[in-house]
């Protein structure tokens, strides 16, 4: 009985393909390196980037198939390596590792990790934070450097970053238009000023809401859609691109000229900087940024327990069936976040 609770279970991405490449396998319990610590995982997130991955468009490395995906997790610190002095067994911590998450037990780095998470939050909500709460905070204020009383656009408003952007510009007091799909106008009222749905709206409406344009915009569609929304930020103000999920088609497949839109923009962008255009790519951003973006970490775990910020959970699901967790991710039937519980 004691082994079998010890076991370790994670899922693999055995290949590039539809989620049916997910498997789950079972194996001896990890054990920490100098440095590290193992985390007994309560949350896993699932993420864009993990379907990126699956996909084959990700284009910030991994390691060598099969490996485990996952970006963020949230758990209990159960064994530590030599050399570790800051965290101690029985810690509660959240961890932003881009890879390793959909596991059981997970060993990180103590360079990964933000402890003194608080007992009493909610994992589900609290590993909504360390990805997309915390990539919505940092596009908001280190970006775009959005002010009080400014104006923002934002698209993919139901997804796990969009629900995130939407809250936390609402906190700032920030004028929001965000697309929508109108059967869950209701669920998002008050949410945003403005909300439309792309598909029943040209941007004749949003020039008119906005004529000079927004301060900022938000889009993680990618290709030739990017090009609209710049054309609807002010020319002083700021496009920020955080994703590329109409690269995505169901099935696994790839449209890569969409990919190739939003570098073709980006390209421009840097010929003509009225607006200007950045790529807010968080797996490249952590490279040079760890300790701030851990500091931001600590800033949103703060808000949630201080009653501020509530996460929106769109769906929980048991490790096992990560590959329903992709399914309803690319369905884009899920408003927030989608979690894996071991």
């Amino acid at each position: 009985m004691h082994a079998v609770e010890l076991d370790n279970e994670r899922v693999v991405i055995t290949g590039n393909g539809d989620p049916s490449v997910l498997k789950v396998i079972r194996e001896s319990l990890p054990f920490p390196k100098p440095g590290e610590v193992r985390i007994k995982v309560e949350a896993a997130g699932v993420s864009f980037g993990d379907v990126l991955q699956r996909s084959g468009l990700f284009f910030a490395g991994a390691p060598k198939m099969p490996y485990t995906p996952g970006y963020d997790v949230v758990g209990t610190i159960d064994a530590v390596g030599d050399d570790v002095n800051d965290f101690k067994v029985g810690d509660r911590v959240a961890a932003l590792t881009f890879f390793g998450g959909y596991a059981r037990y997970m060993c990180v780095s103590t360079g990964y990790l933000v402890g003194g998470v608080p007992r009493n939050l909610d994992a589900t909500k609290t590993v909504a934070l360390v990805l997309n709460y915390t990539t919505a905070f940092q596009m908001l204020k280190r970006c775009a450097d959005i002010r009080p009383d400014q104006s923002i656009l934002v698209y993919g408003g139901s997804g796990g970053v969009g629900t995130a952007v939407l809250e936390i510009a609402k906190l700032m007091n920030v004028s929001v238009a965000a697309a929508v799909s109108k059967r869950w106008h209701a669920t998002f009222k008050g949410h945003a000023d403005f909300l439309f749905d792309e598909r029943d709206m040209d941007t004749r409406e949003l020039r008119k809401l906005r004529p000079a344009g927004f301060d900022a915009a938000f889009d993680p569609i990618g290709g030739a859609h990017s090009w609209r929304t710049r054309s609807l930020v002010a020319r002083g103000g700021k496009l920020v691109l955080f994703g590329i999920t109409g690269a995505v088609k169901p099935g696994g497949k790839r449209d890569l000229a969409n990919v190739a839109g939003m570098g073709l923009l980006l390209a421009f962008s840097k010929l003509w900087r009225r607006p200007s255009v950045e790529l807010y790519a968080i797996d490249q951003r952590i490279k040079t940024q760890r300790p701030e973006i851990n500091g931001d970490i600590r800033t949103v775990i703060g808000l949630l327990a201080q009653g501020a910020i509530n996460p929106r959970i769109g769906a929980v699901f048991p490790l096992a069936e990560a590959q329903r967790a992709h399914q309803l991710l690319e369905s884009r039937q899920n408003v927030g976040k989608i979690v894996l519980v071991p």
